[in-house]
């Protein structure tokens, strides 16, 4: 019974807190709905930021911060997979990315993140921004679909190998811009009844 009172404690006291007031979660609720002209209605094309691995088309409002703890499994079915490891989430020693994405305005985001990768490449620092040009409106033959651009570069902060002489390895820098990678997305994307 003396087990059980620190559950019953531990329990009772985290009922009453909470991670967001009410006017915190009736704003990201309503962040989808954008200030239309009236009798113009905008049409969410995705629901989310990400698709699987890939951006979508969508967002944030003005005044919202997304936080991402991105972490990718090691092997999940295979000689070091099932259940001995958890299907893959013992193996989080792999890829694992922090990120902060913050609406600026209601179309413009900007993005910061810091990444563990795997193999060679270790330490990477990301930034970005995501400008949303054109939004699908309901009814509205001027604004058929949506258009983002999304922008990124990514620096590798880890200290070089001078070690290793082959000049192709992953993290022989030459220049500082060997330990650059930039990324540009055009995203265009229509929403046709359920289907996007």
């Amino acid at each position: 019974m003396k087990k059980i009172w620190p559950l019953f404690y531990l329990t009772f006291i985290t009922s009453f807190g909470f991670a967001q007031s009410d006017i915190a979660v009736a704003k990201l609720m309503s962040s989808m709905d954008e200030k239309i002209p009236t009798g113009k209605q905008a049409i969410p094309v995705f629901y989310s930021q990400k698709l699987i691995n890939s951006n979508t088309v969508e967002v944030l409002h003005k005044g919202l911060l997304e936080f991402k703890v991105v972490h990718n499994f090691g092997d999940a079915a295979g000689a070091n997979g099932g259940i001995k490891h958890f299907f893959g989430l013992d193996g989080g020693r792999f890829d694992v990315k922090i990120a902060f994405q913050a609406g600026l305005t209601d179309k413009l985001n900007v993005l910061v993140a810091r990444t563990k990768g795997a193999g060679n490449i270790t330490q990477l620092v990301e930034t970005g921004i995501k400008y949303q040009f054109l939004k699908q409106l309901d009814n509205d033959s001027k604004h058929p679909l949506s258009l983002t651009v999304f922008a990124n570069m990514v620096v590798s902060t880890m200290p070089e190998d001078k070690l290793n002489s082959v000049l192709v390895s992953e993290n022989r820098y030459v220049d500082f811009s060997d330990r650059l990678s930039q990324l540009v997305q055009v995203m265009v994307a229509k929403r046709f009844g359920n289907i996007s």
